[in-house]
């Protein structure tokens, strides 16, 4: 007896093999949104752009001082963590919005907390860059 025979119901079975032969959809369309969605964070939030600024720097200034393979892995994981935090901290805020327009205190410490998640991802992210970057840029500006 095969996989499908024992684990999905006969009701379905014809819907099953008809999606598993289905094509793939096209990335493009939700890729696009994805990065429509993440220019409306930019556009919106002032915090976006101080994250935009230092992430050009981080980027900037990794390159400039050269920084080992495993050090950009670091500076990565600590910008994306900050980016997806910021994302999740704006989808929440304009998600509570729209749902309950009016004053709520639980929607204000629901919002508050995401802003928190931001700030400790920030904070965490400029932890990463200093150990990351600090001694390379003393070196080389000790050099000049």
């Amino acid at each position: 007896m095969d996989y499908i025979t024992r684990v999905v119901p006969p009701e379905w079975r014809g819907k099953v093999a008809a999606t598993a032969h289905a094509p793939i959809p096209p990335v493009r369309g939700p890729f696009e949104r994805s990065l429509q969605r993440l220019a409306v964070v930019v556009r919106t939030q002032h915090n976006a752009w101080i994250h935009l600024t230092a992430t050009a720097g981080v980027v900037g200034l990794g390159g400039w001082l050269d920084v080992s393979r495993t050090d950009w892995c670091w500076l990565i994981v600590a910008m994306t963590l900050v980016w997806g935090a910021e994302a999740a901290n704006t989808a929440l805020e304009r998600l509570a919005d729209a749902a309950i327009p009016d004053h709520n205190p639980l929607v204000g410490d629901a919002k508050d907390a995401a802003a928190g998640a931001v700030l400790v991802a920030a904070i965490g992210a400029a932890v990463i860059g200093l150990l990351t970057l600090g001694s390379p840029l003393w070196v080389r500006l000790s050099s000049l």
